[in-house]
């Protein structure tokens, strides 16, 4: 027998209900009824079960996610669940799917128009052995279908539905992605269903099997069942959290040594500013005074503080490990809720593998680039004009506080823009993605891609090049001597950071966001480059006397004992 054979419930085998989202790139960007055994199970909408076609030919191909992998793909059909199991081949009967976008803003009031885009032949079927057009599920706006050698008409005008007479499904949201997780390094798949619409009562995953390749599960999405962990805790699992945890977290401490360090002699100056200003002021009141009564002027300053004045340049350094710490700080809270097998669908990072595409991770990982890279530009053209003014020993005092806290502003306001800019083009990008405007999709994700690279990175570094080969070719480096020295070493912690530490680190999460199914572990190592950098950073900066002086006073509690002393 064949498959036009009638289930009691008056359906048929219908290749239109295929949901697969296999090799759909072959397909213009739609559904198809191509399944393999590793990522992409057979799949059907609508409640029918997948058959396989024995005599469609299988079809090979390369898999993603960097396992170098020839997978086999078969052919299936979708049928009714009351069909009888055993006494009945399945034949093709439909070509391979395509599919249009409706290019329509005003998509509520054009449904109907849409919904009968296929009935109202509207497509055209050049196959004249398949002729009939069968409309597809949708992907938004995205018009998906096959053409058929004859029609199947709806009973009673009504979409034949088996959802009520089944217990789960294949996969895990609305959109249709297919229920797999699995454990590679740098990329983690949730264990989560967030069925809508019809299937919104299929919410419980429920593990079926491990697939052919090692740590590869299959699950289904089911009306019943308990709470299951969205991670899989194992060994790829901890490799790729509990790396990141442990570096973050040295970095956050070693930065907040560092900030806490620096912000109490910037206090005590500021304070100390602030009472010479008021002394000032009451000075010469009693001057005023004395004046006027004929006695003399009292001395109110015999005591002032003989500290050095706090430089600008530790100022900078306070401003340096701010992004630092915030970005070190969101990275241990992530990853400490991956740890803690907490998973939230519309907010999760770049390494969780679903199809969110929540733009905020990105742009606010680039922000704090943006800040940290041009910060450090800043801070090498004032060391050029020390360096350049020590050569030809003319006198230069370091920058103002102020100026410095200036400087240090426009660089965040700089990437607080640049934050903005990237993540509503993001947000735009994830809309014409869910909308099933592909083009587009691809589109603004390059136009995120290019505009960002060029400004966070290749114009810090042009100027850094430009800098350092100042520096260099004009021979500034040798010229200084004591104090002067310090200054070398300082810039010498830009230089190590810049090109062994950020470039790297900066260009593998770039590779890493680009092609992160091909080398899914480039952007946990990247981020593993985010922490290292302000550790290492840290540990440059005790070069500077007056650094370590006032690490060892924080340390030491030397600051209590004198406010003890004086009390």
């Amino acid at each position: 027998m064949t498959s036009d054979v009638m289930a009691s419930s008056g359906a048929r085998c219908d290749e239109s209900k295929c949901v697969s989202w296999l090799l759909n790139d072959l397909f213009g960007s739609s559904f198809n009824c191509y399944s393999d055994d590793l990522f992409s199970p057979m799949q059907c909408a609508h409640g029918y079960t997948p058959r396989i076609v024995d005599a469609e030919p299988i079809l090979r191909y390369a898999s993603q996610w960097g396992l170098n992998l020839i997978v086999p793909s078969r052919y299936y059909t979708c049928c009714p669940p009351d069909l009888p199991p055993n006494n009945f081949t399945v034949s093709r009967h439909c070509s391979n799917s395509s599919s249009i976008f409706i290019n329509d803003a005003n998509n509520d009031a054009n449904n109907a128009e849409k919904t009968d885009l296929i009935h109202n032949s509207t497509i055209i079927c050049e196959d004249e052995m398949r002729p009939y057009p069968r409309k597809m599920a949708n992907f938004g706006r995205r018009e998906m279908f096959v053409c058929c050698d004859s029609i199947i008409e709806p009973t009673n005008n009504k979409t034949i539905n088996f959802v009520d007479e089944t217990e789960c499904v294949p996969f895990s949201d609305e959109h249709y992605l297919p229920a797999n997780v699995g454990s590679f390094y740098g990329i983690i798949s949730p264990i989560s269903c967030n069925n809508k619409g019809i299937y919104s009562e299929f919410q419980f995953p429920r593990i079926v099997n491990e697939s052919i390749y090692p740590s590869m599960y299959h699950f289904e999405c089911c009306k019943t069942g308990s709470e299951t962990p969205p991670y899989i805790n194992n060994s790829r699992f901890k490799l790729t959290v509990y790396p990141q945890i442990a570096v973050s977290a040295i970095a956050v401490l070693s930065l907040l040594l560092l900030i806490t360090a620096l912000s109490i002699p910037l206090w005590l100056h500021a304070r100390t500013i602030y009472e010479k200003s008021t002394n000032t002021n009451t000075s010469a009141n009693t001057n005023t005074r004395s004046r006027v009564n004929g006695s003399r002027p009292t001395n109110t300053n015999t005591n002032a503080s003989t500290d050095p004045l706090f430089s600008g340049y530790n100022l900078y350094l306070i401003y340096l490990a701010i992004p630092d710490m915030i970005l070190n700080t969101y990275l241990l809270g992530m990853f400490s809720s991956y740890a803690n097998q907490k998973y939230i669908h519309h907010f999760s990072g770049v390494i969780i593998h679903d199809t969110t595409i929540e733009p905020f991770e990105g742009a606010f990982v680039i922000a704090c680039s943006t800040a940290n890279l041009y910060l450090n530009c800043v801070v090498s053209y004032e060391v050029l004009i020390l360096l350049q003014n020590s050569y030809n020993a003319t006198r230069c005092d370091p920058p103002s506080l102020v100026k410095v806290t200036l400087q240090a502003a426009s660089v965040y306001s700089v990437a607080i823009l640049v934050f903005i800019i990237y993540y509503f083009i993001g947000r735009e990008q994830h809309k014409s993605y869910y909308q099933g405007d592909f083009d587009t999709y691809l589109y603004l994700k390059d136009v995120n891609l290019y505009w960002s690279l060029v400004v966070t990175y290749i114009f810090p570094v042009i100027f850094f090049g430009y800098v350092w080969i100042t520096i260099w070719f004009c021979g500034y480096m040798p010229s200084a001597t004591g104090r002067m020295k310090q200054l070398v070493w300082y810039f010498f912690r830009i230089i190590v950071v810049f090109y062994v530490i950020w470039l790297p680190g900066m260009a593998l999460l770039v590779v890493g966001a680009v092609k992160n199914l091909d080398y899914p572990g480039f952007i946990c190592i990247g981020y593993l480059f985010c922490g290292i950098q302000p550790i290492v950073s840290t540990c440059m900066v005790m070069t500077k006397s007056d650094v370590r002086k006032y690490t060892r006073d924080l340390i030491t509690l030397s600051y209590v004992r004198k406010a003890s002393a004086t009390s």
